[in-house]
């Protein structure tokens, strides 16, 4: 576990460090009500418990997804404790700060380093207004094709510009089920104009986790901005 939260946290480094000309926002507390599954600024509308494999090690994973509807514009930092049957604690996943637009959806994933069953799950969180957000809806996905080296994904900007963070998250899904998930922080480096086009290559997922022997009929993005 400690070998995913470095490379995330990594990952997350190096977009924040990133020449994007932009001046680091000052961190605006918000008050953190209720609980991570019962609370003001976000719902819980689905959740999908997958075996897949670690992208870098391909180590065996459990991975946790929550589907978001965003109840209002919020930045979340969360935190999901993973049990078995018998309630012994199976470890904790962290998905980092997560920017959510009022009235859309979105998703959070918590992958375990372990091949036992999740029976229970319980998540903490905190909220605040840190992120600087660019457009809300500057980029939609044009097409998606599952090849035998993955799955490559198709966008194109909408808006005048894109933020200085904006990046991809992808839900993928088989009939009515979530599969799996994905995301990439590419958008800066190849979006620049309104009408850009840009493909997303199996290589270029900074994290990827598809259920093992699934393949999706459904893929769905959520920008974050």
């Amino acid at each position: 576990m400690n070998i995913i939260k470095s490379l995330f946290a990594a990952a997350l480094g190096m977009i924040l460090l990133c020449g994007c000309g932009a001046s680091v926002p000052e961190q605006t507390t918000v008050p953190v009500l209720g609980t991570y599954e019962d609370n003001p600024y976000f719902d819980i509308v689905d959740t999908s418990v997958i075996r897949s494999a670690d992208p870098f090690t391909k180590e065996p994973l459990t991975v946790v997804i929550h589907k978001l509807y965003a109840k209002e514009s919020v930045d979340i930092d969360t935190e999901l404790t993973a049990y078995d049957a018998s309630g012994t604690k199976l470890g904790d996943s962290r998905d980092f700060t997560l920017p959510l637009v009022q009235g859309t959806y979105n998703f959070l994933m918590f992958p375990f380093e372990t091949v036992e069953p999740v029976a229970e799950t319980k998540g903490s969180y905190d909220v605040c207004k840190a992120l600087e957000r660019g457009p809300e809806h500057s980029v939609e996905m044009i097409q998606w094709i599952k090849e035998d080296a993955g799955l490559k994904v198709a966008v194109q900007q909408t808006a005048g510009k894109v933020g200085p963070l904006a990046r991809g998250r992808f839900l993928l899904c088989c009939g009515d089920r979530i599969i799996g998930c994905a995301r990439s922080w590419f958008f800066k480096d190849y979006l620049q104009n309104s009408g850009d086009t840009a493909e997303i290559l199996a290589d270029d997922w900074s994290a990827y986790f598809c259920e093992e022997g699934q393949s999706p009929d459904s893929v769905e993005m959520f920008l974050n901005p």
